[in-house]
């Protein structure tokens, strides 16, 4: 469906006067297939926070992980044009929001495009603004995603606020510019998400260089600030003229100029992105089991379907059923790997099946009873704690 429709066929014609726990719950639901969120947030506008927000979700792309990009400003949409991409929306059977797709591992959303198809006086009253930002969070369907990108409205007000709390798992980068002036802002910036006891990653110097009458230490303000403040301090951008003759012209900057300054300052925060993931515990797991019914299905190369389950800090967050493709040599193995399915709980398997699943890094558990695939799951992650 384009934004050019106005019948409002999207969850946006729909009441959005559910209770605040129904609504996490749907936040919580949308998002539960996404490993690891990062918001980033800046507390005035032209510091480049768009500009960093897609070169960082297109710099983690080319690490060939799966990438969300959402651009959660009320008033324009930039990363459309930024990454040369038609501003419009889809929306799927269920009238969730379907993300357009940058590349194979990157895909974008903004939530000013689908106000383009809305009255914009129902969001003109603070409440409505928050309980339409949570909605529309609510509602896109990202699917599996091992990152999610979050460009936050600018500013110390509650718009920013309210997304960083309605993803509750989000950590926050904060983009800091040379200007010394600015500062000040950033601290005050801090502070709110500090008191809101929102996790916080680190702060960026974004267009480096752009202010050095004194001195020749580009970024020594920003570091110093940070160690005030005690966040680390995650590296700086350096400014270069092409980034912005580049958005214009809906080019990628990273893919134009992958050896400049800054893309190797972008390479050096992805780096640090990374290796926080890696540190953090909330990682989805997939464990997949043959049934027939309500049972597991003992022969598993002729099972018509697959519970998967998605397991985050040992509990059952969610469970679909799902037909395999036509059975062939090697093609189980491909499919579940492409789901993202680490483990199997299987009654039984050929020890040459076994190899083919363990090739590709998919961890086979045989012997189990014909039993409920919840239970079964029940006792993986007590034998697991």
């Amino acid at each position: 469906m384009s934004n050019s429709s106005k019948n409002l066929d999207h969850p946006y014609g729909q009441d959005m006067g559910s209770g605040a726990s129904e609504q996490d719950r749907a936040i919580h639901d949308s998002l539960s297939l996404i490993q690891h969120k990062y918001l980033i947030a800046s507390s005035k506008k032209r510091v480049g926070k768009t500009s960093l927000a897609v070169n960082l979700a297109v710099a983690l792309s080319k690490r060939k992980v799966k990438v969300g990009l959402i651009d959660m400003d009320l008033s324009v949409s930039n990363i459309y044009r930024m990454l040369g991409i038609q501003e419009n929306y889809e929306t799927n059977t269920d009238k969730q929001f379907v993300p357009q797709s940058y590349s194979d591992y990157l895909k974008v959303i903004s939530i000013a495009s689908i106000l383009k198809g809305v009255d914009q006086t129902v969001i003109c009253r603070w409440d409505l603004k928050t309980r339409f930002i949570h909605h529309f969070i609510a509602n896109v369907n990202w699917g599996d995603l091992d990152y999610l990108i979050i460009d936050s409205p600018s500013g110390t007000g509650e718009e920013s606020l309210a997304v960083a709390q309605a993803v509750q798992d989000a950590k926050v980068i904060f983009i800091s510019s040379p200007l010394k002036e600015y500062l000040p802002q950033v601290r005050e910036l801090i502070d709110l998400y500090k008191t809101a006891q929102i996790p916080i990653l680190g702060v960026i110097e974004n267009m480096s260089g752009l202010w050095c009458e004194k001195c020749d230490k580009t970024g020594e303000a920003t570091f110093m600030e940070a160690n005030i403040m005690d966040v680390s301090y995650l590296g700086r951008i350096p400014i270069d003229p092409h980034m912005p003759d580049c958005h214009a012209a809906g080019q990628s900057y990273l893919e134009k100029y992958p050896n400049s300054e800054a893309a190797h300052g972008y390479g050096s925060i992805v780096d640090i992105i990374i290796e926080d993931s890696r540190l953090q515990k909330s990682v989805i797991k997939k464990i997949a089991v043959p049934i027939a019914g309500d049972r597991l299905f003992p022969y598993f190369g002729q099972a018509t379907e697959f519970a998967i389950f998605h397991i985050q800090n040992q509990q059952i967050i969610k469970k679909e059923i799902l037909p395999p493709p036509s059975h062939a040599p090697g093609v189980f193995p491909d499919w579940l790997h492409d789901l993202g399915v680490s483990v199997i709980i299987a009654g039984n398997m050929g020890p040459k099946a076994m190899k083919n699943f363990e090739a590709k890094g998919t961890t086979v558990i045989t012997d189990f009873s014909r039993t409920s695939p919840d239970e079964l799951i029940r006792q993986y992650l007590f034998q697991n704690r």
